[in-house]
C-alpha cells in the first residue's frame, strides 16, 4: 500500500506507452528509428558515466582524507560536505548560473592567469559542472561509510610482510573500499540518467539529455505515448545498471565492512598526511560550497541584475520575498505540503519499519525492495507515471496530489534510517513491558517511542527536506493557484532577472547550515557523517 502511489503510476506508464495513441509498440519503433533520440540517449549514458567517474576522482581522497584527519577538521569536512546535500538543487544550481556566466567569478578568474573568457553556460560543459556538485556528496558519503570500518591495521601488517605503503594501500586498501566505490558510482550513475534541473538550467538546447526530451514530450507537446515510451526505456536502463552492479556485489556485501577499531584521526603509514590530499580537499570542498556561498552577497544587490560583485547594496529583494503574494504564498505552499507529508510519512514509514524488522516472514526483504523503488527510479520518470496517474484521478493541482506524491517520496528514507535504529533497539526491554502487563500498543508508545525519538526525529527531518526540495514531480502537479518554493524559483529563474531568487536561496542555504552545524556540534559529529 505504502508504493502504491509509485508503483500504481508506472505500471500505467508501460500501459501508456503501448496503448498511446493506438494499441502496439509503435512509440518503441518510433524511439529506435530515430537517429536524434538514439544521439540524445546515448550522449546520456555517456554524460553519465563521465559524471560518475570525476566524482569517483575527486571524492575517493576526499573521503579518504576525512578517515585521516582529527575530530574538528573531519567535522569542517563533512560540514562541508552535508550543507550543500541539504541545500536545495535549485539554489546550487543558480548559483552556478551566477558563477559560469561569461562575466562571472570564474572567467575573472581565469583572465588573471591570461586564460578565457570561456562558454561555460549554456552548453555541455555548465552541465557536467553542475551535475558534478550536485552528485559529489552522493559519492562520498558511501565512502566514507566503507573506509570509516577498514582496519588500518591490515595495512600495516602488508607494510610488515615487505609492501610499500602505496602497494599496501592498492592491494589491502583499495579492494576494502570497493563496495563503497560501487555503492556510490551507482547512486550517482542512475541519479545522472535521469536528472533533468542540471541540463536544463546549465545546459543547451541542442544538447538535450533524455530527461529533458520526456519533459517537453509529456508536458509541451502532450505526446503521452512517445513520452512514456522513453521514460519506460530510461527505466529499463537503470535497472540493467542495478542488476549488473549486484552482481558484481554478490558474495562479497561484506567486504570492507571488518574493523577491531575506528581509523578516524590516524595518520598515513609514513606518519604524514600528503600534501595532495589537502589541495583535492580544498578544491573539493570549494565545489561543493561556493554556489551557494556566492549567492549570500547578491541577494544584497541594489539593482535587478546577477552581476557579482554588486555595484550597489540593499535589502530590497529580501523585502519583496515576504512581501509579495506569489513568493510568500509559494513558500507557505511548501511548508503545508511538507509537513504533511513529514507526518504521514514519518508514522507510516515507522510503521512499515517495525513490520520488517519484528516480522519473520520471507517477504520482509522484497517487501523492502519494494518500497525504495521511489529512490531507485529516475526522478523523471517518476514525474512522468505520477502526472498521468493523477490526471486520471482529479489530483493535479491540488494540496493531496502534492502530499501523496511527496510522501510516497519520503517513506523511504523514513524506513532506512527507522529500521537502522529498530535494529539497535533490545527487544527486552518491550517483553519486560509485556511482562508487567502492558499489551502492543501501550509498549509501543511507552517503550518504543520514547528510545526510538532521535530516530523518529531524524527521520521527520529526512521527509520534510524531501518534499520541501522536490521539484520535479511538482513542476507537472502546479497549477495557477498552487505552486511550491522550489517551483517559483525555477520558473522565476527560467522567465526573468529577479534576484528575490538569490534572497529565498541564501534564507534556504542559512538554514541548511545552520541546522547542519547544530547537529553536528550537538552529536559530536558521530552520527551525521555516516553514509
Amino acid at each position: 500500500m505504502l508504493a502504491g502511489a509509485m508503483i500504481i503510476p508506472l505500471l500505467l506508464t508501460f500501459w501508456t506507452s503501448v496503448a498511446e495513441p493506438k494499441a502496439g509498440l509503435g512509440n518503441y519503433a518510433e524511439f529506435f528509428a530515430s537517429a536524434t533520440y538514439l544521439r540524445i540517449l546515448w550522449r546520456t549514458i555517456w554524460t553519465a558515466a563521465l559524471v560518475t567517474l570525476v566524482c569517483l576522482l575527486l571524492g575517493y581522497p576526499y573521503a579518504y582524507l576525512m578517515t585521516l584527519v582529527g575530530r574538528r577538521t573531519r567535522m569542517l569536512l563533512t560540514v562541508a560536505v552535508l550543507v550543500p546535500f541539504w541545500t536545495s538543487a535549485i539554489v546550487r544550481i543558480f548559483g552556478w548560473m551566477v558563477l559560469l556566466q561569461p562575466s562571472g567569478l570564474i572567467n575573472r578568474a581565469l583572465a588573471l592567469v591570461g586564460l578565457g573568457p570561456f562558454e561555460l553556460l549554456g552548453n555541455l560543459t555548465g552541465t557536467l559542472i553542475g551535475m558534478v556538485q550536485v552528485m559529489l556528496p552522493l559519492m562520498i558519503l558511501p565512502l566514507y561509510s566503507t573506509m570509516g570500518r577498514i582496519d588500518r591495521r591490515l595495512m600495516v601488517a602488508a607494510c610488515s610482510l615487505g609492501a610499500t605503503p602505496s602497494g599496501a594501500f592498492r592491494k589491502v586498501y583499495l579492494p576494502l573500499s570497493r563496495p563503497g566505490i560501487l555503492a556510490g558510482s551507482v547512486i550517482v550513475f542512475v541519479s545522472s540518467l535521469g536528472f533533468y534541473l542540471v541540463p536544463q538550467m546549465l545546459g543547451s538546447p541542442q544538447q538535450q539529455l533524455l530527461s529533458q526530451l520526456i519533459f517537453d514530450q509529456v508536458s509541451s507537446l502532450l505526446n503521452f505515448g512517445l513520452g512514456a515510451a522513453m521514460a519506460v526505456i530510461l527505466l529499463a536502463a537503470t535497472l540493467l545498471v542495478l542488476a549488473a552492479t549486484s552482481s558484481l556485489t554478490r558474495g562479497s556485501s561484506h567486504t570492507g565492512t571488518i574493523s577491531l577499531s575506528s581509523s578516524n584521526g590516524h595518520p598515513t603509514l609514513t606518519g604524514r598526511r600528503p600534501l595532495g590530499l589537502g589541495i583535492i580537499a580544498l578544491f573539493v570542498a570549494a565545489i561543493l560550497v561556493a554556489p551557494a556561498i556566492i549567492l549570500v552577497p547578491l541577494s544584497f544587490t541594489a539593482e535587478a541584475s546577477f552581476v557579482f560583485p554588486p555595484k550597489a547594496w540593499s535589502v530590497r529583494w529580501y523585502e519583496h520575498f515576504f512581501t509579495d503574494g506569489e513568493w510568500i504564498g509559494s513558500l507557505l505552499a511548501s511548508l503545508k505540503i511538507a509537513l504533511m507529508s513529514a507526518i504521514i510519512a514519518t508514522i507510516l514509514g515507522s510503521l512499515a519499519a517495525l513490520g520488517i524488522v519484528r516480522s519473520r516472514s520471507r517477504f520482509t526483504t522484497p517487501m523492502l525492495m519494494v518500497m525504495l523503488i521511489p529512490r531507485v527510479v529516475p526522478h523523471v520518470v517518476l514525474a512522468v507515471a505520477v502526472f498521468a496517474f493523477f490526471l486520471v484521478l482529479g489530483l493535479v493541482g491540488k494540496v493531496s496530489g502534492f502530499v501523496i506524491a511527496h510522501t510516497a517520496l519520503a517513506i523511504p528514507l523514513v524506513v532506512i534510517t527507522m529500521t537502522a535504529g529498530l535494529q539497535m533497539l533490545d527487544e527486552r526491554l518491550e517483553l519486560a513491558a509485556a511482562s508487567l502487563g502492558a499489551n502492543r500498543f501501550r509498549q509501543i508508545l511507552g517503550v518504543t517511542a520514547p528510545l526510538m525519538l532521535p530516530s523518529i526525529l531524524t527521520a521527520a527531518v529526512f521527509a520534510f527536506v524531501t518534499s520541501f526540495d522536490e521539484v520535479i514531480i511538482s513542476l507537472f502537479l502546479q497549477s495557477p493557484f498552487l505552486r511550491t518554493l522550489p517551483v517559483k524559483m525555477f520558473s522565476s529563474i527560467q522567465d526573468q532577472i529577479d534576484p528575490t531568487i538569490a534572497a529565498a536561496s541564501t534564507l534556504i542555504f542559512l538554514v541548511a547550515t545552520v541546522t547542519i552545524t547544530v547537529s553536528l556540534f550537538a552529536t559530536g559529529g558521530r552520527h551525521a557523517a555516516r553514509g
